[in-house]
């Protein structure tokens, strides 16, 4: 672990963000529903799986020969005084889809968090199983991501992670309890509602490193916060997803000559 001044932190993603814009200027049509498209023309496993899909739109070219791909595995990391995760989210109701890769809630307006001087809303978020991510060459049971978008069209990813207890996640629960089986499927329940706020472990730390959607178009400039503490759900509701999505996880990336960041 190396220690680095505040200053220099701060330095760096301000020049970090000023690359990430001239980089994203040619992508934007890429919105937060970029991460898990409906299109059919890819999948996880087979002739269209991760290691063809660079050969099936020439927008998926970079999954194949980007350098800041994502999942990586999260190993060393350089120890900064990195802020506190500024988090404003508010209630939304239930509105899950079925896009055949994953399930995915479209969270209702007004839900946003600040990274540096920069507001990123909220927009959608999507399990897999196992954790994409992995800790030390370990995955978890299951994670969530959480997609957000500037005004700008970047984005920035709170990946939350889940290991297997003996209690089922009471939120998780209401969404299972509702999840569409069909692709192509959506259930929207007004009366149901909920804050993701309340589903996220109460330490907050993170590692933070730039990479992609680990999807097609595989878009990189992604900012990725993968939460250190995982939430506890029970082993039905991982194998209730699992029986609707057998494989939908993306291969680590190479990390290259990334730094990954961690808080205290």
């Amino acid at each position: 672990m190396h220690r680095i001044l505040p200053i220099l932190f701060f330095s760096m993603i301000t020049i970090s963000a000023h690359t990430q814009a001239a980089e994203e200027a040619s992508t934007n049509s890429e919105t937060a529903d970029a991460e898990t498209p409906s299109s059919s023309q890819w999948s996880y496993t087979g002739n269209t799986g991760p290691e063809h899909w660079s050969q099936l739109h020439q927008n998926y070219k970079v999954c194949e020969y980007g350098d800041k791909q994502s999942p990586i595995n999260i190993r060393a990391t350089r120890t900064l005084e990195l802020p506190e995760l500024k988090l404003n989210y508010v209630s939304s109701k239930l509105n899950l889809t079925n896009n055949g890769h994953t399930i995915q809630q479209a969270y209702d307006q007004g839900s946003y968090m600040i990274l540096g001087k920069t507001r990123f809303n909220l927009m959608q978020f999507h399990f897999h199983s196992p954790s994409e991510h992995t800790f030390l060459g370990k995955y978890r049971a299951m994670v969530a991501h959480l997609v957000h978008e500037a005004d700008n069209g970047r984005l920035a990813i709170i990946a939350m992670t889940m290991h297997m207890g003996p209690k089922p996640h009471a939120i998780l629960q209401s969404l299972w309890d509702k999840m569409p089986t069909k692709a192509n499927q959506t259930v929207v329940d007004n009366k149901v509602k909920f804050n993701i706020i309340d589903m996220m472990p109460w330490d907050k730390g993170y590692f933070l490193y730039s990479g992609s959607l680990s999807e097609p178009p595989c878009t990189e400039g992604v900012t990725w916060l993968v939460l250190k503490e995982s939430i506890e759900v029970s082993p039905d509701q991982v194998n209730k997803f699992i029986s609707m999505f057998p494989t939908n996880i993306r291969p680590l990336q190479a990390q290259n000559n990334r730094f990954i960041n961690a808080t205290h």
